[in-house]
């Protein structure tokens, strides 16, 4: 079973090719639904602090986006339309919320999420909050993704989550790989090994390969890029937090350096 609805954020004309095209050619892929949504940005407040002077709320930026998205959307629904997809456009306003809160809204009755590299942690609130496997793509060139998939694997619950919910994306790949970095050095799971994950995806007739890679602790990110450089892929699937918040904010560790500096389209779960 492919993905059926799958929700595309669209942040503004930066972003907006990159961000559509994969949406739209898994859209064809699968015989999916679009569901393009804006989302105008919530009021910024300008406190003073001059005695007897008032704060003030900015909303031009609101003004500036709202603009913008009068001409992106017959963009969309025009592309749409070429692909030869269902889809529909919803707008929305974040008022005096983050945005995140309301892709999240959305989101949650979706297949599957599309959305921007991230700026902010609007980006992990996504992720943790919706329930739903997030598909991160970087600024540039819009592209297709999933034709050579890098699955990153700790037997974690949030590696396994990633790697099921992204069987849609593996079952259609022309290869995948099942990388786990240190796997001897994990104290913190039962030692599922990548060979019996890559048996798993095999009677999906997914054919995986697994590889095991050793590296310092702090150079795992630096490996894992590494890797995904040198084996051609075209999206990461990982699972977002594998360690504990505290630990991954003092260490640092794989899933912030994905979302702070995406090398590739990455889809996660939680």
């Amino acid at each position: 079973m492919g993905y059926k609805t799958i929700l595309v954020h669209l942040a503004g004309e930066a972003g907006f090719d990159s961000v559509l095209t994969p949406a739209l050619d898994l859209a064809r892929r699968f015989d999916a639904h679009v569901i393009g949504l804006s989302v105008v940005p919530p009021y910024v407040f300008k406190p003073t602090f001059l005695p007897g002077s008032n704060s003030t709320v900015g909303d031009q930026h609101r003004k500036d986006f709202s603009a913008e998205t009068l001409l992106l959307k017959p963009r969309f629904e025009a592309l749409a339309r070429e692909a030869g997809v269902g889809a529909q456009w919803v707008d929305e306003d974040a008022g005096l919320l983050p945005v995140w809160r309301r892709v999240v809204a959305y989101g949650r009755a979706a297949d599957l999420i599309v959305t921007q590299a991230p700026k902010d942690d609007g980006a992990e609130q996504i992720v943790l909050q919706s329930g739903r496997p997030v598909l991160f793509v970087p600024e540039g060139p819009g592209r297709a993704v999933g034709k050579w998939v890098t699955v990153a694997w700790n037997a974690r619950r949030e590696g396994t989550r990633a790697a099921f919910d992204a069987l849609p994306l593996l079952a259609t790949a022309e290869a995948v790989k099942v990388l786990w970095i240190n796997p001897e050095d994990d104290n913190e799971t039962e030692g599922v090994p990548t060979g019996d994950l890559c048996s798993a995806l095999a009677r999906h007739r997914v054919p995986a390969e697994a590889v095991e890679i050793k590296a310092p602790d702090e150079q795992v990110g630096e490996t894992l890029t590494r890797f995904l450089r040198d084996s051609g892929s075209d999206l990461l699937v990982m699972g977002c937090y594998g360690h504990s918040r505290l630990r991954e904010m003092v260490l640092g560790g794989a899933t912030r350096r994905m979302l702070a500096s995406l090398p590739v389209p990455v889809l996660m779960s939680h």
